[in-house]
């Protein structure tokens, strides 16, 4: 289930198991956003950044906050996966409104072409029993 990461024990706990902390930060009125990359050379947007621009080879990508929702694309329920994620778990494609595609982790209900939008929630548990999280699409509530 998706978290409002606010500070309370179970949300701090949660924020300090995330999987992909460079990842995602907070805009200026504390909604999640990923951080994505641009290409400095030839603009090519990109989520994960990467060091080398996937389109032109320079080596110069900075990096720029991504759309917080997006257009579900893609989407499939896995049942069985290693054990340390919750299951059924879905994940699909969200494509985002500045032309890039990522792959995530899907909450609510969810249908092609849905809007959805992104949050933080859990994904799994540590073998100790810690929860993992990660960045999350939630289909909005209709």
């Amino acid at each position: 289930m998706p978290i409002a990461a606010d500070e309370t024990e179970t949300g701090e706990k949660l924020l300090a198991n995330l999987l992909s902390p460079g990842a995602v930060d907070r805009d200026e009125v504390g909604k999640w956003r990923l951080i994505g990359g641009c290409c400095a050379r030839c603009e090519t947007r990109m989520f994960p950044r990467a060091p080398i621009c996937p389109s032109c080879s320079a080596d110069h990508v900075v990096a720029e906050p991504m759309s917080q929702e997006g257009v579900l694309y893609s989407f499939t329920t896995v049942h069985v996966s290693p054990p340390q994620w919750h299951k059924p778990m879905r994940v699909g494609y969200v494509d985002l409104s500045n032309g890039v595609r990522v792959f995530s982790h899907l909450k609510g209900a969810l249908e092609i072409g849905a809007t959805v939008r992104l949050d933080i929630g859990e994904v799994g548990s540590s073998s100790n029993g810690e929860p993992l999280a990660n960045f999350v699409f939630v289909a909005e509530q209709t």
